[in-house]
């Protein structure tokens, strides 16, 4: 059956931690009490029994509250009961539950010592039953019998305070269940726990503080021998036993058992209550006596398998009864003296002396034991008043072996439960004094912490993450979240700083320059194994530096274009760490030169990393509001969070309540400012941010990044970036590209998967979004049928023959001619479509004429007037061989073939439209030419030098 709560969730001002134990009266769980912070232990009422027996649940709550009354070092603290709402997300059957809250302990249960040990110790033993002994004399003073004292039920801190746990609720969470007081029908039921239960519990007798003493007897048992006094197939054999069965000899289990211990243990687990301690104080002094190695003055009638003797038989006897027998022994006595005395007269008989000098008269005992009161007393008088010092002195005192077992030694242990009180309550109070100034100082780094990483001081960084750390638990939750982020942005400085010692290492030419440089790396907050690497590379530049410059020309351009087509897909989004991890693999590739670029382009990424964290906390704690450029216009947002390429906003502007998460660039965030405001800080240098802001926009596409490293041209990353840029590409293009010698294929994903595409057309009116690239245009043509100011949106580039061209196309409703095709020379061939009313055919192929300033349709090609679907997906297909010969086919159809184009001329994809100025106000709807193209893919031969 799954627990009734879990972790995280609140009932009655507590939240929970975890499930600690279940058994069948309900379940236990640590908990931290939100209002007090502390931990505690929760115990919840399994529901079926209050389903069951409502009383039950009354009676719960009554001892609960009778428990918490109690106050004593030895027993287990009460907090809280009561009743609570199921938390949400609990049992849906299960309305309430009841509960309380106690002390929780640190530290193990006798059941478990002897689980791990069998055999307890003697000194285990007797500190537990001294702690015992006291929990009882002070439960027996308020009225309160335990019911349910066993191995379970009795903890030992984890600094040796025994504490005795649920006095006075009969209830036992972790193992047996334990029953209720009466039935339905209001006859007695057995309460306990049977293997520990006294006989008269077993029979469901009235108890009182004997049958714990009872209990505990059977705990001690366990406790000498390693096995409980009774065992047996089912809980009612064993609770037989405990009615009828002789008590077992311990020591036949144990043989080096003390006699003291095998009495004490045989007299508490008496069949008889009157058999057994008259009280707990007189059980108490017997366990003092035990453990000073003196038996508890059992008396011989007392025997293991509960026989009585004819006295013992007598005390059990009604009153007359006793008397009788007293009577008739008393006849007997004055018979024998009557016929001692001679029938003549008077005695002759002398009493009988002993012989030898007169015995001395015995002291009174009682004028002994208010000697030894007496002289125990001054003794405790003359204690020091330092509770740490008293109880040394106090033990010492305790071993006075000439102080037997009485009143003189119960003032011995009360002084030393008290000393332990009070030293207890002094070490409390220094704990809480030292907490609190702990508290301080936490609080006060915290706010440390955050200056230092705004000035750059890594160094303080690392100071007050060293004091910070190892007490994160304990710091409040926004100031651990926090922690977190400054420890990342520290992770990030400390890189940046190893790059700038390995950067001015390169550049070093000098001893002195190096050995200036080793002495800052040694007194930085890096950590010892980057400290070692540096020191490394330094011994290996200055030797490096003494050596005459010899500069390698190598032609490495196929290995920048090979590292391109794994790097291009990397950029564009937050991928930062799989780019240091590429750069850092491929550039031992690389010749010596070019290497120190490859590795600048991984130092780019970290830079970028570095910006983005920036960017984030930006974000979070400033909510700037920002102009979006994007398909949809210009709109004003707040900007509200950002992660991992993801920006989340809210509109000002028409929705405003509206929230969105796009795509960083998509979104049309204006990258350059922003990011220059969030790495703008003090400490922070000119070149620092300069370097930072074009790595970002670097990594991120931003055409911005070349300008700003434009800035900086000696900076060794603004050196990668343009060594990469001028290397690394066949062509100059953002498209995927492939290659299979000198054939090349790019091709476009234009439905927001690739947002920088738009770079590889030129032409007004085009824009990239969900549904591809967009392009629209209200250009009017007024001489018929001319080229010269047709609109136009053409690819960047150009592939010589063969060449393959797939359009896929999405008209807009009543768009003029709409042209796709090829311009080679001043030559263009194109399909077109249009669902407006200007044109006749919906579908035909223009070819410009010989006078290259006009246009005509292909003769034999294919003409409709059928109107094309708005909105659906349009495929055409453009084949031109390696003799320029052209075929143009639109959803599988061939609208013409072998069309022939000039020859040996490089071959441009285009867009066109014609549209005709309209005659009348209502057609003016359809002066315009509206298209998406989600996808796009070209493949031809790269021209010579390419």
């Amino acid at each position: 059956m799954p627990q009734l709560l879990q972790p995280k969730q609140q009932l009655a001002g507590y939240e929970i931690v975890e499930l600690v134990g279940k058994g069948g009266m309900g379940e236990v769980y640590s908990a931290r009490q939100i209002s007090m912070d502390r931990e505690v232990a929760l115990k919840i009422l399994a529901p079926r029994l209050v389903k069951q027996d409502p009383i039950f649940a009354k009676r719960f709550v009554d001892e609960a509250r009778a428990a918490g009354r109690l106050n004593h070092p030895n027993i287990i603290a009460v907090h809280d009961v009561g009743k609570a709402p199921m938390p949400v997300g609990g049992d849906p059957t299960v309305p309430e539950v009841d509960y309380f809250s106690m002390e929780f302990v640190n530290g193990e249960s006798v059941k478990e010592v002897i689980d791990r040990q069998g055999i307890c110790p003697l000194s285990l033993t007797g500190q537990v039953m001294l702690g015992m002994s006291e929990a009882l004399v002070y439960a027996e003073a308020q009225g309160i019998v335990h019911r349910d004292i066993k191995p379970d039920n009795i903890m030992i801190t984890t600094g040796g305070v025994v504490k005795l746990a649920d006095l006075g609720l009969a209830l036992q969470l972790g193992g047996e269940e334990v029953v209720g007081e009466k039935d339905e029908k209001g006859r007695g039921k057995v309460m306990g726990t049977p293997l520990y239960m006294s006989p008269e519990q077993a029979r469901a007798l009235p108890v009182d503080s004997r049958s714990d003493q009872y209990s505990l007897g059977a705990t001690l048992f366990h406790m000498l021998t390693g096995k409980p006094p009774f065992k047996g197939d089912s809980a009612k054999a064993i609770m037989k036993s405990h009615v009828f069965d002789p008590v077992p000899d311990p020591k036949e289990l144990n043989p080096d058992l003390t006699e003291p211990w095998r009495q004490l243990c045989i007299k508490l687990m008496s069949k008889n209550p009157e058999e057994r301690f008259d009280g707990c104080p007189a059980m108490r002094t017997a366990v003092q006596a035990a453990i000073s190695g003196q038996g508890p003055g059992v008396s011989k009638r007392i025997r293991a398998n509960g026989m009585a003797l004819a006295k013992d038989r007598a005390q059990g006897m009604p009153s007359w009864a006793r008397w009788l027998v007293y009577g008739f022994v008393a006849a007997v006595a004055a018979m024998v003296v009557i016929i001692a005395i001679p029938w003549g007269g008077k005695s002759t008989v002398e009493p009988v002396k002993p012989p030898g000098p007169e015995r001395p008269v015995p002291a009174d005992p009682a004028l002994i034991a208010a000697k030894l009161v007496e002289r125990v007393q001054q003794q405790l008088k003359a204690l020091p008043a330092e509770p740490e010092k008293a109880l040394v002195a106090l033990e010492k005192l305790a071993g006075d072996k000439t102080i037997p077992a009485g009143p003189a030694r119960e003032l011995i242990v009360q002084e030393t439960a008290r000393r332990k009180t009070q030293l207890d309550d002094l070490q409390r109070k220094i704990r809480e004094q030292k907490e609190a100034e702990a508290t301080k100082v936490r609080q006060a780094k915290a706010l440390e912490i955050e200056r230092a990483m705004a000035a750059g001081d890594l160094s303080k960084v690392k100071e007050c993450l060293d004091l910070l750390l190892p007490e994160f638990d304990k710091l409040s939750k926004s100031t651990q979240d926090r922690v977190a982020t400054i420890r990342q942005q520290f992770q990030v400085g400390l890189v940046d700083l190893q790059k700038k010692f390995t950067d001015r290492l390169v550049q070093a030419r000098a001893k002195d320059e190096f050995v200036e440089i080793l002495a800052e790396v040694k007194i930085s907050p890096l950590s010892d194994e980057a400290k070692a690497a540096i020191v490394d590379f330094a011994a290996k530049r200055s030797g490096e530096a003494a050596k005459p410059t010899v500069i390698a020309v190598e032609d490495d351009r196929p290995l920048w274009i090979a590292l391109a087509e794994q790097l291009e897909p990397l950029r564009g989004g937050a991928s930062y760490p799989e780019v240091m991890r590429l750069t850092n693999v491929e550039s031992a590739k690389f010749p010596p030169d070019s290497r120190e670029q490859v590795k600048g382009l991984g130092m780019i990424a970290r830079l970028a990393s570095r910006a983005e964290v920036a960017l984030d906390a930006h974000i979070a704690t400033s909510k700037p509001t920002v102009e979006l450029t994007n398909k949809t216009g210009n709109t004003r947002a707040k900007l509200v969070k950002y992660e991992k390429g993801m920006v989340t906003y809210q509109l000002q502007e028409k929705a405003a309540d509206a929230t969105l998460t796009q795509d960083l660039r998509l979104a049309g965030v204006p990258l350059k400012d922003l990011v220059d405001k969030a790495v703008t800080g003090p400490g922070v240098t000119n070149a620092e941010r300069l370097s930072m802001l074009a790595s970002f926009l670097w990594m991120w596409r931003s055409p911005d990044a070349a300008e700003i490293f434009a800035l900086i041209p000696e900076d060794p990353l603004a050196k990668a970036a343009a060594a990469y840029d001028l290397k690394s590409r066949l062509l100059a293009l953002r498209g995927r590209m492939s290659k299979d010698g000198r054939k090349l294929t790019v091709t476009y994903d234009l439905t927001g998967k690739s947002p920088w595409a738009i770079e590889d057309f030129i032409g007004d009116g085009a824009t990239l979004g969900d549904r591809g690239l967009n392009w629209a245009t209200t250009k009017r043509v007024d001489n018929g049928n001319t080229e010269t100011d047709l609109p136009l949106l053409r690819w960047k580039e150009s592939l010589l023959p063969p060449v393959t061209l797939a359009w896929h196309v999405v008209l807009h409703p009543n768009t003029n001619l709409v042209l796709f095709g090829v311009a080679v020379g001043d030559r263009r061939v194109r399909l077109g479509f249009s669902n407006a009313v200007p044109f006749n055919y919906k579908v035909l192929v223009l070819a410009t004429k010989d006078d290259g300033v006009s246009c005509e349709p292909v003769p034999k090609s294919l003409k409709t007037r059928v109107l094309l679907p708005v909105g659906e997906l349009i495929k055409v297909d453009m084949v031109i061989s390696a003799d320029s010969r052209m075929t143009v086919r639109y959803n599988d159809q061939v609208v013409t073939e072998s069309f022939q184009l000039p020859t040996g001329k490089p071959i441009t994809p285009i867009i066109q439209a014609v549209i005709l100025p309209s005659d009348t106000k209502s057609e003016a709807k359809n002066e315009r030419a509206i298209v998406d193209v989600p996808l796009l893919s070209i493949s031809g031969m790269l021209p010579e030098g390419k």
